[in-house]
C-alpha cells in the first residue's frame, strides 16, 4: 500500500528529542520507519530500548549532531523541549536554554541541504503560540519557512483517545503547498477542536508568513473513563 509520501515501502524519519519515542510508536502504523532518533537523557535512551530497536538512537546534545550525519529522510519530527514556553514555567520562550533547542533542530535541516525532508513535525504545548506575544511562534515559522516549508498549525488534546487531557501545539511543513489545502484567509475553516480561534487569528494576522490549511476533521472522542486504565494496587499492611 502506497504512503503518503507515495513510497510503498513506508517513509524514513528522524526524530529529534525522541524521547521514551513515542512519536516512533505513532508513526510506525501509518507506515514510518525511523532511521535515526536522537535525546540527550540516558534514561529516555533506556526506556526507548526497552521498546524499539535503538540501533540507530544517538544518545547526545543535539548541538553536536550535524546535517551530514543524518540518513536520508523523509520526514523530520521534533519534540523538543516545553520548558521555557509552558504557562507552569517562567516563560523565557526562545531566550530559554531548553525551549531554543528548536533552533537547533532548525540548524540540522539547514545542514541537510538539499537533502531536506518533505515534511517537518513539531510538537509542543499550546502555550507556545503566546509566548513573547507569539513573537516565539513567528519567528519560528518564519524559519521554517525559510527552509522551504508551507505550515499548518493544529492543537490536539489526548482526550480524543485516552482519558486525560494534555493538548498539543502540533507544527506541520512540507515543502510545498499540497493539493486539497487552503490559505488560512480563503478558507471558509472556523474556529475548532483542531484549530481554536487563537491559532486561527495567528495565521491570518501573519499574511507574510506561508501557510496552509490542511482538510482535517475532528477525530471521534474515545469515551473511556480513567478507571479504564488506572492500575489498582493492593493496599499494604
Amino acid at each position: 500500500m502506497t504512503t503518503t509520501l507515495g513510497k510503498p515501502d513506508g517513509f524514513r524519519v528522524a526524530e529529534f528529542f525522541a524521547g521514551a519515542g513515542l512519536v516512533r510508536k505513532a508513526l510506525e502504523p501509518c507506515g514510518g520507519r525511523v532511521v535515526f532518533a536522537n535525546d540527550i537523557e540516558p534514561f529516555k535512551h533506556r526506556l526507548y530500548a526497552a521498546n524499539f530497536d535503538a540501533s540507530d538512537f544517538q544518545l547526545g546534545d543535539v548541538r553536536d549532531v550535524s546535517g551530514g550525519s543524518i540518513p536520508d529522510i523523509d520526514v523530520a519530527t521534533a519534540s523538543f523541549p516545553c520548558t521555557d514556553l509552558s504557562l507552569a514555567g517562567k516563560r523565557a520562550g526562545f531566550d530559554g536554554e531548553q525551549s531554543s533547542m528548536f533552533w537547533e533542530f532548525a540548524r540540522v535541516i539547514r545542514e541537510m541541504k538539499r537533502r531536506r525532508p518533505k515534511a517537518v513535525l513539531l510538537e509542543n504545548v499550546p502555550s507556545f503560540a503566546t509566548s513573547k506575544a507569539g513573537q516565539d511562534l513567528e519567528d519560528a515559522i518564519r524559519e521554517l519557512n525559510e527552509l522551504g516549508y508551507v505550515c499548518d498549525l493544529v492543537v490536539l488534546d489526548a482526550r480524543f483517545f485516552v482519558p486525560q487531557s494534555r493538548p498539543r501545539l502540533f507544527i506541520i511543513g512540507s515543502q510545498k503547498t499540497l493539493p486539497g489545502t487552503v490559505n488560512p484567509k480563503e478558507s471558509l475553516v472556523m474556529a475548532d477542536y483542531l484549530r481554536p480561534d487563537c491559532v486561527l487569528r495567528f495565521m491570518v494576522s501573519h499574511p507574510d508568513l506561508r501557510f496552509q490549511v490542511f482538510p482535517l476533521a475532528v477525530p471521534p472522542m474515545d469515551r473511556a473513563e480513567l478507571s479504564s486504565v488506572v492500575e489498582r494496587l493492593p493496599c499494604s499492611g
